[in-house]
């Protein structure tokens, strides 16, 4: 997506000083740049190989009993065991929850997605701010 606005601008930009009608050259010499750019930058860019955010998702299934559930409060704690649950099928037995999406009222339509959750919370007055009472009282209610 970045390498598409930056060809996207640079394209623009030459567009708007270059004579009319444009030369396919001066669009070309822009592709050009951005490319090169791009291929130089991408090892230092490239984090594919780093394995931090999958070995923390992967811990956090791993300490979860069979059938157990899950509560993930930020991103950081959701995406990487969300990641590894629904792209590469581990851990199926757990539910995991966001206490971050848990209080929206459109969050109730995702609970026929939980079939082992027996009860849910109440979340009219919750809160997702964990230093709050209201934030106790939905993690009483989910567990």
């Amino acid at each position: 997506l970045l390498v598409c606005v930056m060809a996207g601008a640079g394209a623009a930009a030459v567009a708007a000083r270059a004579p009319k009608p444009l030369p396919a050259a001066a669009l070309a010499l822009c592709v050009c740049v951005v490319a090169s750019r791009v291929a130089a930058l991408w090892p230092a860019l490239d984090f594919s190989v780093v394995a931090a955010l999958a070995t923390h998702g992967a811990a956090a299934l791993a300490a979860v009993p069979e059938g157990g559930l899950l509560l993930s409060h930020t991103d950081l704690h959701w995406n990487p065991a969300r990641y590894l649950r629904a792209c590469e099928g581990a851990r199926p037995d757990v539910t995991h929850l966001s206490l971050q999406l848990l209080p929206y009222p459109w969050f109730a339509r995702q609970h026929p997605l939980h079939p082992r959750m027996k009860r849910w919370p109440d979340v009219a007055a919750a809160s997702t701010d964990p230093a709050t009472e209201r934030y106790e009282r939905l993690l009483e209610g989910v567990a």
